[in-house]
C-alpha cells in the first residue's frame, strides 16, 4: 500500500514525542516525518492541506477548537477521538459522516462540507 508523501505528528508530551522520534528513525521517515512539540491548534501550519487528519485530543480537553482549527486544512477525512458522553458538534467546513461509540471512547468522521453556490462564486 501507499504510505503518505508527508506527515506532520504533534505530540504534546516531551516523553511521548522521543518516542515517535525513535519509531520515525528506525523506519528511516525522516524526510517524510514532521514532528511538533506542543497542542492544536497552536503549532498548526498557518497553511497547508491535508488529506487525512486524525484527533485524540486528552478527554479532559474540548476538542471543539482544535477540530474547528483542522477543518479549512481538509481536503479529506479528519477523524476524531474523545470522550464519549462529550458532545461534539461539526464546525463549519465539516460535516460529520460516521459516528461509533467504543466503550467510554466516541469515534467521529467528518469530511469536508460541499460547497454552496454563494462559496463556489467567483468575484
Amino acid at each position: 500500500p501507499a504510505l503518505a508523501a508527508q506527515a506532520l505528528i504533534i505530540e504534546s508530551s516531551r516523553a511521548n514525542l522521543a518516542e515517535l522520534k525513535k519509531s520515525v528513525d528506525a523506519f528511516g521517515l525522516n524526510e517524510e516525518v514532521e514532528l511538533r512539540l506542543g497542542q492544536c491548534p497552536g503549532v498548526l501550519p498557518r497553511a497547508g492541506q491535508f488529506e487525512l487528519i486524525f484527533l485524540d485530543p486528552p478527554y479532559a480537553m474540548d476538542p471543539e477548537p482544535t477540530l474547528a482549527a483542522v477543518a479549512p486544512l481538509a481536503t479529506g477525512w479528519v477523524i476524531l477521538e474523545h470522550e464519549r458522553r462529550r458532545v461534539v458538534n461539526a464546525p463549519p467546513g465539516l460535516v460529520e459522516d460516521r459516528h461509533r461509540d467504543y466503550g467510554d471512547t466516541s469515534v467521529r468522521l467528518y469530511r469536508p462540507a460541499p460547497l454552496t453556490l454563494d462559496e463556489g462564486a467567483s468575484g
